[in-house]
């Protein structure tokens, strides 16, 4: 269930343009229990294009959730209208626009506008060859929470849509430090979690409490932009690797970046060449001698595969790694290393 917090507005955020005023809202129940939990840490993200500071705390759930007269009252009492800053319909739409939300002023938009049309191109760019040719570059991103209008791209033949595919992807473990809100920190390595909401943390900023969300035209504040800062690779990989060493063999395990696997039953018609692996040739072990795919075999998948050290034998047992669930016995099912074709 959630309340209504009046006047819940962090003093650090004091924007110089008027977004729609959002309420704050910070649901009933907090989770208490050991795993997780209530954080201290007070201090606010000063962020200079918005304004609008919100409290999200995670609801400790303790059955279905029903919508109840007293919910449903509080939901409608929540609803505002719509106040639109920018008035699209009216003139000086654009001005306001990039006012509103990058807070440029009429005489440096021109030059403001060029490049925010010219990263969003990139990003297109980015995005298309990484459908046809796989992920151009692991780092790169598109460094603003708005975009540009389409009236906007012009001259940009200059454009550079070259990347550095030379950067590894974040392992898994430090992805899910990106991404993880300092509420959900029980979901991180033991010895990690501290950074999520320690003051004297180097990558505090990365986790903050209070920041802004903005409607952008719409009414309900689950439609708005979460508007938090941009995540240093950098700095979280650099952060990261002085206490790696406080992870477990299992987590160091989990914390790699390997190749697919692909599994098939037995009773698929490329499992026979999967098979062949396996029978009397020990040299296709890795990438470095593995075989394309038959695609004519298999409707169209392509790519390459070689041996799967891990691959449970048929008719063996997989040990279930939950206590709560049953082993599976007599497997039927072969695997393959595999790495899609570029």
């Amino acid at each position: 269930m959630l309340k209504d917090v009046a006047g819940m507005k962090s003093q650090a955020l004091q924007p110089p343009i008027n977004l729609r005023p959002q309420r704050s809202f910070v649901s009933s129940s907090v989770q208490t229990s050991a795993a997780s939990k209530p954080i201290q840490r007070t201090d606010n993200l000063s962020y200079k294009n918005t304004q609008t500071t919100v409290l999200l705390i995670p609801k400790e759930k303790s059955g279905k959730d029903e919508e109840t007269p007293e919910l449903v009252k509080q939901l409608e009492d929540n609803v505002e209208e719509v106040n639109d800053h920018v008035r699209l319909w009216q003139e000086g739409w654009r001005e306001r626009y990039y006012k509103n939300k990058f807070n440029v002023d009429k005489d440096e938009s021109d030059q403001f506008r060029a490049e925010v049309a010219c990263q969003y191109a990139r990003g297109l760019c980015w995005v298309l060859r990484y459908y046809y040719h796989g992920v151009p570059a692991w780092d790169w991103f598109y460094p603003y929470h708005y975009p540009p209008f389409a009236s906007d791209f012009i001259n940009l033949k200059n454009v550079s849509t070259v990347f550095d595919s030379k950067i590894k992807p974040l392992k898994p473990l430090e992805q899910l430090m990106a991404v993880c809100p300092p509420q959900s920190r029980q979901l991180l390595p033991e010895k990690w979690q501290t950074l999520t909401f320690d003051k004297l943390s180097p990558i505090i900023d990365f986790y903050p409490i209070n920041f802004s969300i903005d409607s952008n035209g719409n009414q309900y504040a689950w439609q708005g932009i979460a508007v938090l800062p941009f995540v240093d690779e950098k700095r979280l990989r650099h952060t990261l690797e002085s206490i790696c060493e406080t992870l477990t063999n299992h987590q160091k395990k989990r914390n790699k970046n390997e190749d697919d696997q692909l599994y098939v039953h037995r009773r698929n018609k490329y499992s026979k060449h999967f098979d062949q692996l396996y029978v009397d040739n020990t040299n296709i072990l890795n990438i470095g001698n593995a075989i394309n795919i038959q695609t004519s075999l298999n409707d169209g998948i392509a790519g390459k595969i070689w041996c799967d050290k891990h691959m449970l034998c048929i008719n063996g047992t997989l040990k279930s790694p939950l206590s709560q669930a049953n082993d599976i016995e007599h497997n039927q099912v072969i695997s393959v290393k595999y790495r899609n074709s570029k």
